[in-house]
């Protein structure tokens, strides 16, 4: 018995749409990979966040937008939703210098059963997200040594 992977799953194809429609409406951004100085970011990189680690990937929407791109994912896949102007959940990253203010950092799920495509969703998902609006910087979390050295094995 030989195990075929099938990348055209139906679910994993909708949860990497829904991922990107988070984002619908988003500029694509020139991909930055060097740290620059912060004299270079008051110039034409304007609007990025910048820290001693480089430039990271722009979001130019609003969060209503990203709310309202939210709450429509929700209502297509039958997801009970809170109402649509309750804010969406994230964490306050403190300010960057003094030429960055703190800001939200909006974060979201996608929840899958065990051996439904987690790892493929979310790599194909990273490729979506650079094609479409120019995101290069990623970071993957994952709980265990064990699962780290697949994703690495993926990778």
């Amino acid at each position: 018995m030989q195990i075929q992977f099938d990348p055209r799953q139906q679910y994993q194809l909708d949860a990497v749409d829904a991922i990107g429609d988070l984002f619908e409406g988003q500029t694509k951004s020139e991909t930055q990979f060097s740290v620059v100085r912060e004299a270079a970011v008051r110039g034409s990189l304007s609007g990025m966040v910048q820290t001693e680690r480089g430039l990271g990937n722009q979001l130019t929407l609003s969060e209503l937008k990203v709310r309202e791109n939210c709450r429509a994912i929700q209502e297509r896949n039958d997801i009970e939703a809170p109402g649509r102007d309750t804010a969406l959940e994230s964490w306050d990253l403190p300010a960057s210098g003094e030429s960055l203010p703190a800001r939200p950092c909006l974060h979201f799920s996608v929840e899958m059963e065990t051996g439904t495509g987690k790892t493929y969703v979310y790599l194909r998902t990273i490729h979506e997200l650079a094609e479409k609006y120019g995101w290069m910087k990623f970071i993957i979390v994952v709980p265990s040594v064990a699962i780290r050295e697949g994703v690495k094995e993926n990778l």
